[in-house]
């Protein structure tokens, strides 16, 4: 905390739990995801050495395809339902004739 502490800033004590927490290798995967053992080890090795290299040459040195990119445009969503995951009928729709 020292190395970081600034005057004239109020800190406030926050906390963080983790919960339901299950080992790696028995995650539960989507429909699509390839699962393999051998895919699974590729991916945490790439993971650790994009991490390794952030580490060492600055944050967000690499990252993720698109990851922290800013967009100069956002999308209009001021008629998305709140419920646009799970009531189907205020999905928008569209028609051309």
């Amino acid at each position: 905390m020292k190395r970081i502490y600034r005057p004239g800033y109020r800190y406030g004590k926050a906390g963080v739990i983790l919960m339901n927490l299950i080992p790696a290798g028995m995650q539960q995967t989507t429909l699509f995801t390839d699962d393999t053992t051998a895919t699974a080890n590729k991916t945490q090795s790439l993971t650790e050495t994009i991490d390794l290299i952030n580490r060492r040459m600055g944050k967000d040195t690499l990252s993720l395809a698109g990851a922290g990119i800013v967009k100069n445009w956002h999308m209009k969503q001021r008629h998305k339902s709140p419920c646009y995951t799970t009531v189907w009928k205020e999905l928008a729709s569209a028609y051309c004739h």
